[in-house]
């Protein structure tokens, strides 16, 4: 019996993780949050580095940034597709800023 309802919380204690995911991802600035951890934490780069202890380094902290990837991709898998492509918009709009003022100087 106390199996049971230890069970029943574990599930309602993931379904609330897994909402509260779901709130930060909701908002632009969530994402664009979420976004700024997962570069920090090198999730879309290699962790190799020339020094053994830097690579370790790295490895932490990309697995923290898997970690939130997995979560938000579990809570609301279509928020990340929004996130990458908010970001895509992003450093699109930057470089054709980028460009009419190289080519206005």
């Amino acid at each position: 019996m106390t199996e049971t309802k230890t069970k029943k919380q574990e599930k309602q204690d993931r379904r609330e993780q897994l909402n509260d995911v779901c709130a930060i991802m909701d908002s632009p600035a969530g994402r664009r949050f979420v976004s700024r951890i997962l570069a920090q934490s090198r999730v879309y780069k290699t962790s190799f580095a020339a020094q053994n202890d830097q690579t370790n380094f790295n490895e932490g902290m990309r697995n923290v940034g898997l970690w939130i990837f997995a979560e938000c991709e579990e809570a609301c898998a279509d928020k990340i597709l929004l996130m990458m492509q908010e970001h895509q918009d992003k450093t699109k709009e930057r470089e054709h800023a980028r460009q009419r003022s190289d080519t206005s100087s």
